[in-house]
Order: C-alpha cells, then sequence, then structure tokens
C-alpha cells in the first residue's frame, strides 16, 4: 500500500467511512485518525494527512478518484480536491482551484459532480462560502479537461440569505445540465431549496417544496435515467420524517411520506441500476437500507439494529443481505458490523 504525502492536512473529529456508490468498483474513503485509506476494487492507496482536515466528498471509477474537502488556514477554512489514477500509476495529487473572494472566512462543505454512468468524469465542484457560518452562499466552478484539467472561474449560485446555507448535495441530470439542493434558513426555518445549471446558468434558487411552517433538513440526492429525486427529514410538529420528491420535466413533485416518526439522515447510493436508500430510525435505534427500482419504489428492505447515528458502509452484498459497517471512535466504540437479510416490501414506495 503506497503512501501518499498530501498538501493538504487533515482535522480529524471522529472516525469517518464516506461512501457515495455500492456500484462495482466505486471507491470508498476510510478515515480513521490522522490517516485515510482511499479503497476500491483495484486496491488501496493510503492517504497520510496531518491535522485540521475534513473530508466531505468522494467520487471515482476502478482507476480514477476524486476526493473534496476543507482544512484550516491562517484566515478560517479552505477547499482542496485530490486526484488521483491508479492505472496510469500517478501520485494523487491536488488541484489549483479559483481564488478565495476577498473578506471570505470558509470555503467548505464542497461536492463533486460527476455522471453516475461516467463517475470518472469530474463535471465540477460546489461549495459553501462566506464570513461565518450563519451567512454563507453557494458557489461553483466547472471542471473541463479531463483529469489534467483545471478549474474555471467561479459562479455564485446562491447569494447569501438571512440564514445559513447546509446540506449541500449536487448531481449531472443531463449531459451539460447539473442541480444542486441544499438546506436554508428563510428566517423562519429550514427549507429544502435548489437550483438547475443549463446553457452555463443556473437558476434561481427555490423551494422544492411548497413554503411551510416547520422545518425541513439534510436532503440527499441521486439521478437515475436523467430523473432526479431528492429525500429529506421533514418535521411533523412532534417528529422528523423522511419524504420524498421526483423532479418531472423541471418541476419537483408533491413530497410524499415514505418512512415512519424518527427517521432521519437519509443518503441515496448509487448502483448499476437506480439508488438505494440508507437511513437511520431512532426507535427503535437502526439503520434501514431499502432498494429501489427503476420508478424509485422500494422492493425490499433490510434493517441493522445499532445505536450509532453516524452512517454505516455497506460492504458486502448479494442476493440474501448485506454487510453494515461503522469504524472505530475516539470516543472508545470499536468496529462495529452488522448483517441483515433483506425482506421483500409491499406497500413502501417513493410515490409520484
Amino acid at each position: 500500500m503506497a503512501a501518499i504525502a498530501l498538501i493538504a492536512t487533515a482535522t480529524w473529529a471522529e472516525s469517518q467511512i464516506l461512501q457515495t456508490s455500492v456500484a462495482k468498483g466505486q471507491p470508498r474513503l476510510v478515515i480513521d485518525g490522522d490517516q485515510a485509506d482511499l479503497q476500491s476494487s483495484s486496491g488501496a492507496v493510503r492517504l497520510a494527512p496531518g491535522m485540521e482536515v475534513e473530508y466531505n466528498d468522494v467520487i471515482g471509477s476502478q482507476d480514477r478518484f476524486w476526493v473534496a474537502g476543507s482544512r484550516r488556514t491562517v484566515l478560517g477554512r479552505d477547499l482542496f480536491v485530490i486526484a488521483g489514477d491508479a492505472a496510469a500509476s500517478r501520485d494523487a495529487r491536488e488541484l489549483a482551484l479559483p481564488r478565495v473572494t476577498a473578506g471570505t472566512v470558509a470555503r467548505q462543505s464542497p461536492v463533486l459532480l460527476a455522471d453516475p454512468q461516467r463517475p470518472a468524469t469530474l463535471e465540477g465542484v460546489a461549495w459553501v462560502e462566506g464570513p461565518d457560518p450563519r451567512s454563507g452562499s453557494i458557489r461553483f466552478a466547472g471542471f473541463d479537461g479531463g483529469f489534467d484539467g483545471a478549474f474555471g472561474p467561479v459562479e455564485v449560485v446562491s447569494p447569501p440569505g438571512p440564514g445559513s446555507q447546509l446540506a449541500l448535495r449536487g448531481a449531472v441530470l443531463n449531459e451539460g445540465e447539473l442541480i444542486l439542493v441544499w438546506s436554508a434558513f428563510d428566517g423562519r426555518d429550514d427549507e429544502i431549496m435548489w437550483s438547475r445549471r443549463r446553457d452555463g446558468r443556473w437558476s434561481p434558487p427555490a423551494r422544492i417544496h411548497p413554503d411551510n411552517q416547520v422545518p425541513d433538513i439534510t436532503p440527499a440526492l441521486a439521478v437515475f435515467d436523467h430523473r432526479a429525486l431528492a429525500v429529506w427529514s421533514w418535521y411533523d410538529g412532534n417528529d422528523y420524517r423522511l419524504v420524498a420528491s421526483e423532479l418531472d420535466a423541471g418541476v419537483w413533485g408533491e413530497p410524499r411520506s415514505i418512512a415512519g416518526a424518527g427517521s432521519l439522515y437519509p443518503e441515496l447510493l448509487a448502483t448499476e441500476r437506480a439508488p438505494w436508500l440508507l437511513f437511520y430510525e431512532a426507535s427503535p435505534p437502526q439503520w434501514r437500507l431499502d432498494e429501489l427500482d427503476e420508478r424509485f419504489f422500494a422492493t425490499r428492505s433490510l434493517s441493522a439494529p445499532v445505536d450509532r447515528t453516524d452512517p454505516p458502509a455497506v460492504i458486502a452484498l448479494d442476493q440474501r443481505g448485506a454487510q453494515l459497517e461503522w469504524p472505530a471512535t475516539p470516543s472508545g466504540e470499536s468496529v462495529t458490523r452488522r448483517s441483515a437479510l433483506w425482506e421483500p416490501l409491499r406497500t413502501r414506495a417513493i410515490e409520484r
């Protein structure tokens, strides 16, 4: 396993496993203390950072990967994007990013945008930028030229609003068409916002759902067959529960409830077919994985009882079930593994 010294240094609040896809050959990033292993079906590359880095996203293929995060600087926090190409035996390297805007203290929470059918082709990176966490804007820089390409100029997707803009997610909808979703405080509560980039321009930020008086938080986003699916936690007055909406002809459908009270922290994992939905259920405490079909209907599900709210990695799959894994933590929790069997579902569906 080759050790790669990075210009970026890494912060570590706790162990993490970053995984955005369960498709064959897709990488995952295992962070443990002051080191991180980029793992894929072709092997593993050890990233050996120092301190003060947060990893946010990882995408790629069997031979190529991209990792994005932020690191502490003398002025606050700034972005990094690392590219690696195992097939060409290249060392991991940092890509040059556009210069920081004057007055900016933090650029953080980056997301990488790539077509799930072509994960080795990077379209760009989006991030949250601002003088403090309560007054951030959403920004984007396109990427052109393949592995040896460069980032273009910064584009403002959403200017600063009345409060924080958080939980940024992005996806490629069609060739040359990108979408972003995030949670934004509108002065009363958090709403799920979105914007689409076509012909080089971003649409004005708008709500995915009708305006309401309760928090909507932690969106997840996936694209399959040029259709976008967003899932998030909505507060019903007593509990958070998952709702979902599909983008059809440029319009988001009415949000539908897809999980019970206490459902939180959704993640949509890419596969060779439709995405899978991973989320936490508070009572009883467990993580649940739903397999979705091409219509975004949940056809089967598995549950792993565990009293941990950090998301697991899906490390083994077959027709009978899956194994989920959580890393060790500085607080003393050891590596946790749970195996679970698939169960058929007849009524749980993400309705159009």
